[in-house]
């Protein structure tokens, strides 16, 4: 979380991806060799939101769904691990005071929020970024599979499956991490809510196998 939170302020800095690379090559390394990862990580997850946090949770949340389903070419998990773990850069541009406002954002406030992933985007490809798999994953994170998402509306046969994965585990991660503007839910609640109340929006396949991750802990 320390290295994570030190990237989010290098947005600049020229060595802002080859740190992130070092770091999720590492971590993927470990955690495809460590059968027992999964388990500890949700004894030590922290739960205490910020950007760190939640970007560390959202990438190895995505990282072990992806070996749950059986992805084995290291070449592409690296690359989705870096779009996972960078995929909220541009919330470095976001005031602080929006970010950490307690109550709902005003209609102004919700729309720079809503611009974070084009920033994320915009700042990857400023580091020479082109590979589609990174790139997608920081635009298209918050997409839907009815279209109704953001910042392009796409709808589900333009969503690639490891963007889905992405969507799923950034959402749970929200519902389950203490926010300035509401507690967190419980694992069982919040998967329950997904459930409910997402259908159509997730891919339900992908769901399915994450409540089956979630369950297997012991």
């Amino acid at each position: 979380q320390h290295v994570a939170a030190g990237l989010l302020r290098l947005t600049d800095a020229a060595n802002l991806i080859s740190r992130a690379r070092a770091l999720t090559i590492a971590i993927s390394d470990f955690v495809y060799r460590e059968s027992k990862f999964f388990e500890c990580f949700l004894k030590t997850c922290n739960y205490e939101y910020s950007e760190a946090t939640h970007s560390v949770n959202v990438f190895i949340y995505s990282l072990c769904l992806v070996q749950r389903i059986g992805i084995r070419d290291i070449g592409w998990i690296q690359n989705f691990s870096t779009g996972a773990l960078l995929l909220d850069l541009g919330k470095s541009s976001i005031d602080k005071s929006i970010l950490n406002q307690h109550g709902p954002l005003n209609s102004s406030q919700w729309k720079m929020m809503k611009m974070h992933s084009v920033w994320s985007w915009e700042t990857l490809k400023k580091h020479a970024i082109i590979d589609e798999v990174v790139l997608n994953i920081a635009r298209s994170h918050h997409e839907k599979l009815n279209g109704s998402g953001y910042p392009d509306g796409l709808n589900k046969n333009q969503i690639p499956q490891y963007v889905r994965i992405v969507t799923i585990c950034d959402i749970f991660d929200a519902l389950t991490t203490k926010r300035a503007y509401g507690d967190a839910v419980d694992s069982f609640p919040a998967l329950k809510m997904m459930h409910e109340k997402m259908t159509g929006e997730i891919d339900s396949e992908l769901f399915k196998v994450f409540v089956q991750m979630m369950s297997s802990v012991k």
